[in-house]
């Protein structure tokens, strides 16, 4: 007989984010409609336009290279739908701001969308400044020598970078990297692009809207046409400065630095950086003794740059619970794979041990046997 906490509880939203968050219906839905008013990246629209924007789509590709119109047409899902709207509570940030984020999966461009991710991957990973993740953050990090005295560590994060994007500025940083790379059909790929951008229509709450400035989180090409822009970005800044980070990288819209020129110069960058383009707005953290990036706490020690694991204050270290009816090869490798992950952040032994030891304690009170958390270490 169904328990009553099987019924449906239309009061609540629950999210798969990893911090876990069950929230009120209609702080949810306040958050929502707080981005989608915003008039300058959407718009309300009064009825579905899948199929209208499905024969658009089909008028594009006749008119593109007839080489490439008979694989084209194949992208196109037949039985395709509008995507969903959602957001994914900041629970680390004040008044829990939403990531906003539209399912591609299903929708008219799923498969052309894909398909574009994959002819700009070369160029986003082939970028100098490119951070692909934290093995890649800790290995251009192990080329710096020595940290000069009074060094600054800096991280700064562009604000709602996704939506932030003019299409026609991203779409130019995109044709500039395609040109440059020699790239087979680059007008098509734009053409393709700008389809993608001027019809990103989804659905909220039985509502029809449509984005009308940047892109959306969620469908596969943004990260690489994020990275994309974000490059011609700072190329462009960059050459108009006198003074140069020594170290720079970036992982899409967090971005990492050493600064040598002092205190005063950097406050200046920051200020310069943010009245360089109308809607890129960054936020910034600095520090002489350590800042985070990614999952790494960065730190000076012994004047070279020294690394260890970084949690958010509000991650509680929640996994799969050993009793949980999974394969038993996949529980053995999370210990596994936690330990490797610390090993390869942590610089310092001492360092490594104590989060081992916090790590340790996590699992066993979720259900691992000491002997095999050992074992795994």
């Amino acid at each position: 007989m169904p328990s009553r906490l099987s019924k449906p509880n239309d009061n609540i939203v629950i999210k798969p984010t990893d911090k876990g968050v069950i929230q009120n219906r209609t702080d949810y839905c306040k958050e929502v409609y707080r981005q989608l008013n915003n008039q300058e990246h959407y718009r309300q629209l009064p009825a579905d336009l899948t199929k209208e924007h499905t024969r658009e789509l089909n008028t594009l590709i006749r008119t593109l290279d007839p080489v490439l119109q008979s694989s084209l047409h194949t992208l196109i899902l037949c039985t395709s739908h509008v995507g969903d709207f959602y957001c994914l509570p900041k629970v680390h940030k004040a008044n829990i701001p939403g990531r906003p984020i539209m399912s591609g999966n299903g929708t008219l461009c799923e498969n052309l969308s894909s398909c574009v991710e994959g002819i700009l991957k070369p160029s986003t990973q082939g970028i100098s400044s490119f951070c692909r993740d934290t093995t890649d953050f800790l290995q251009t990090l192990s080329t710096h020598g020595p940290v000069e005295p009074g060094t600054f560590f800096v991280t700064t994060d562009v604000s709602a970078l996704y939506t932030s994007i003019p299409n026609k500025d991203g779409i130019a940083a995109t044709a500039s990297v395609l040109n440059t790379n020699n790239c087979q059909s680059p007008n098509t790929i734009l053409q393709l692009i700008r389809f993608m951008l001027d019809h990103n229509v989804f659905t909220f709450d039985n509502q029809f809207f449509i984005q009308t400035h940047g892109t959306a989180m969620g469908t596969k090409f943004a990260p690489q046409y994020a990275n994309i822009f974000m490059h011609r970005f700072e190329q462009d800044f960059f050459s108009m400065q006198d003074l140069q980070p020594t170290l720079y990288t970036k992982y899409i819209d967090d971005i990492f630095f050493l600064w040598t020129h002092g205190e005063e110069s950097l406050i200046k960058l920051h200020s310069d950086i943010n009245k360089f383009h109308p809607t890129i707005k960054l936020t910034m953290d600095y520090s002489r003794l350590s800042v985070s990036f990614l999952d790494t706490c960065v730190s000076i020690k012994d004047g070279h740059v020294s690394t260890t694991l970084y949690r958010k204050p509000t991650y509680n270290l929640t996994m799969l619970h050993f009793s949980s009816f999974h394969p038993k090869h996949i529980k053995t490798a999370i210990p596994y794979g936690q330990a490797l992950r610390t090993h390869q952040i942590c610089s310092d032994e001492e360092e490594c041990d104590r989060h081992l030891e916090v790590l340790k304690d996590a699992l066993t009170r979720t259900g691992y046997d000491a002997q095999l958390i050992d074992r795994q270490f």
